[in-house]
């Protein structure tokens, strides 16, 4: 923090400057002025957390930089000094919202006690502001807080305790207390004449999301390329005892399972042993996705995102089912989503991997 003492009076600026214990303060500056002309000066050019003014000055009065300091919202909390107990001069004070008053001749203790509260006044305020600026921030990038927090749970960096911290630290919307399982999706990428591959990615993530947690908008699903698939990782959240999907918010639409690990398990009746080697080695040899722990942010993009989704809605299911002739729709598909904003989608996206790859070297 740092400080500033004005009066006209050089011994008095000396006195507070010398005498005030400022280390344990906090106050790693100080700077000193014998008019509100050089005052004023200091505060435009320096951030002031406190200022400490005698009130009558020859050149202009204490209340006269405050009135200024206010009126150009300059923050900064004021102590005054007077030798008169004038009314009008404390009234002026506090109505111009300074936070202390001090008779001289003073007392050195009475003035750090003084201090101490008004440094206390200035943290409180820099906590709440603090918490306020995360709490907006917490609040747009909601949705990659908890693909984040997902991405470590599912590479081991976050476990456990850890795991329960993380979200009452981060103030995630995810019930640590609740069961949930994975479902592990491979699918083959498509042909890229027919449709981009990203643009692929981006209506499957929304379909599992859909489908799976009822929410289109994907708040537990992590996606990697892995040689000619896509791996598809999503995480739902169990049904409670007594609870169907009519009663939680989320859906039942597909008939779905989840497998153990393959080396701890009896094999089944038939399984040829040369398949778990080969497994193994696949897992062994594998290699990690460059992508693997980005997390992209939509915010700048939210229409395209909407207009986009009502595309793959008009478009997905009749595709999916065999009502819309492939050869024909799917170039009308694919331009409806261009049309839609998907290129600003995927360009917005490429942009946020470069920078955050970048950062990884």
């Amino acid at each position: 923090m740092q400080a500033l003492i004005v009066d006209d009076d050089i011994a008095t600026v000396d006195v507070v400057e010398n005498s005030i214990d400022w280390k344990s303060l906090g106050v790693t500056e100080i700077f000193t002025a014998y008019n509100i002309s050089r005052a004023k000066e200091i505060l435009s050019e320096r951030n002031v957390d406190i200022i400490i003014s005698d009130i009558e000055m020859p050149k202009g009065s204490g209340i006269d930089l405050l009135e200024w300091i206010r009126e150009n919202e300059i923050p900064g909390e004021f102590l005054f000094l007077t030798c008169y107990e004038k009314f009008d001069y404390a009234a002026k004070a506090l109505k111009n919202h300074a936070s202390e008053y001090l008779l001289k001749p003073f007392d050195i203790n009475v003035m750090e006690v003084a201090l101490k509260k008004i440094v206390l006044k200035i943290k409180e305020r820099q906590q709440l502001i603090a918490e306020s600026e995360y709490g907006k921030w917490a609040k747009r990038n909601s949705r990659q807080m908890k693909l984040a927090f997902w991405n470590q749970m599912i590479s081991g960096h976050l476990t456990g305790r850890g795991a329960a911290e993380s979200i009452a630290e981060k103030q995630l919307n995810i019930d640590a207390g609740a069961s949930y399982r994975l479902v592990i999706s491979k699918i083959a990428r498509p042909d890229q004449e027919k449709m981009n591959q990203g643009l692929m990615l981006f209506i499957i993530e929304n379909i599992h999301s859909e489908i799976l947690c009822g929410n289109p908008e994907n708040e537990c699903i992590l996606s990697y390329p892995e040689g000619d698939c896509y791996v598809i990782t999503t995480i739902y959240k169990v049904h409670p005892e007594g609870e169907d999907a009519s009663t939680v918010p989320y859906t039942a639409q597909l008939s779905c399972g989840t497998l153990g690990n393959f080396f701890l398990m009896h094999p089944m009746e038939g399984t040829n042993p040369d398949s778990l080697e080969w497994e193994k080695e696949q897992n062994e040899t594998a290699k990690t996705s460059p992508a693997m722990g980005f997390t992209f942010d939509s915010d700048s993009v939210k229409t395209q995102y909407t207009a986009v989704k009502n595309v793959i809605s008009q478009y997905l299911p009749g595709l999916i089912c065999g009502s819309l002739d492939p050869d024909t729709e799917v170039d009308k598909f694919v331009q409806a989503l261009n049309d839609a904003g998907y290129q600003e989608i995927l360009k917005a996206k490429q942009e946020q991997l470069d920078t955050w790859a970048e950062g990884q070297k």
